[in-house]
Parts: C-alpha cells; structure tokens; sequence
C-alpha cells in the first residue's frame, strides 16, 4: 500500500475554522465574575449572560441599584456565593431597574423600618427571578411600638413577568407588608 503524504497546515487550517463555527454557533458563556463586595464590581463590564458571584459580605446601611439588563436567551445571574453569607443589615436595601436577571442566596438580617423598602422592582422590569432569598426581622413589641406610625414593605414588586419562589419572610409585625405586588399597569400580567 503506498503511503500518501498529509499536508498539517492544511489539516490545521480546517480544523480550526470547524472549531471556530462550532464556537461561534454554539456561543460561549463568559466565566463567572466574583466579587466580594458589590463596590468591586465594575458595572461596564457587565453585559447579557453575566454571571456575578457575591463573596460572603455583611452589607450594613448599604444602597444597591442594579442597572444593567440580561436578555431573555442571556438573562444576568446575580448570586450569593454562599447563600445566607451576602448579608443586608440596617437601612440596607436593593433597588432593582434592570431586566432579565436572576437574583438567588442573598440574606436580609433585621431590616430597618426606616428603609422604606427593602428589596424592589421598579415599574420598567420585567422578567426578574427571585428566588432563594430570605428576609428575616427579630422584631419585638418595643420595636413595632416606636415605628407604629412607619409603614415599610419588605419586598415591592413592580413591572412584569416576575417571578418570585424559595424565599423566606420571616418574623414582620410592623405596619407594611411583606410581600406588595403591584403590576406596572391594569393590562400587564405580573
């Protein structure tokens, strides 16, 4: 049998441009951004199909607005690296302005009624998945006596096409609710 002559480059060549359309078709998920502490993260790097993984923090009197939007295909993951340990204390709250995100394992410790709300969608968000998620209150009878004139909800859910499951509310007697829907207008389904 003779022996036939391979020509590598040519080999190479071709396999490469296969491996760059399979890449390409299939597409490639960046890997996770992980982050101790949310002031770390560099929100312009944050684009559909993010993943961010929050370090074990206590985020005490601490504002977070979240701004950036995922898409349907590439919805942004944000999560606890360890659930229970990202943990909001204090006048800590969340605002939400973004859509297609996944939010799961984070902790909110004895909120404070002077915060008004503690986790909220804004009316513009739609398809925001909450899940795993807990807010808890030591609450006693002099706390809901010397905020009985203040009204805090525990989660405000604005906007459409949420999803909320696996949480926990645990512990509120002061005035406000611990859950509030409200959809973003009388024809939008939540």
């Amino acid at each position: 049998m003779p022996v036939k002559n391979i020509d590598m480059g040519k080999l190479f060549s071709k396999s490469v441009s296969v491996l760059v359309m399979l890449l390409c078709r299939v597409g490639l998920s960046a890997a996770p951004i992980g982050v101790g502490d949310w002031s770390e993260l560099d929100t312009e790097s944050v684009l559909p199909g993010t993943e961010i993984v929050l370090g074990d923090h206590l985020y005490a009197d601490t504002i977070i607005r979240i701004k950036f939007s995922g898409t349907k295909e590439k919805p942004i993951i944000i999560r606890a690296g360890n659930p229970g340990k990202v943990v909001f204390s204090g006048a800590s709250r969340i605002d939400v302005f973004g859509s297609y995100l996944d939010i799961s394992g984070l902790m909110f410790d004895n909120p404070s009624p002077t915060v008004g709300t503690v986790f909220r969608t804004r009316p513009e968000t739609e398809n925001v998945h909450i899940h795993n998620c807990c807010i808890r209150s030591d609450e006693t009878p002099e706390t809901v006596a010397r905020f009985s004139k203040t009204k805090y909800h525990w989660m405000h859910i604005q906007g459409c096409h949420h999803e909320i499951d696996h949480c926990s509310f645990v512990g509120k007697y002061s005035i406000g609710l611990m859950l509030n829907v409200q959809p973003a207008d009388e024809k939008t389904p939540m």
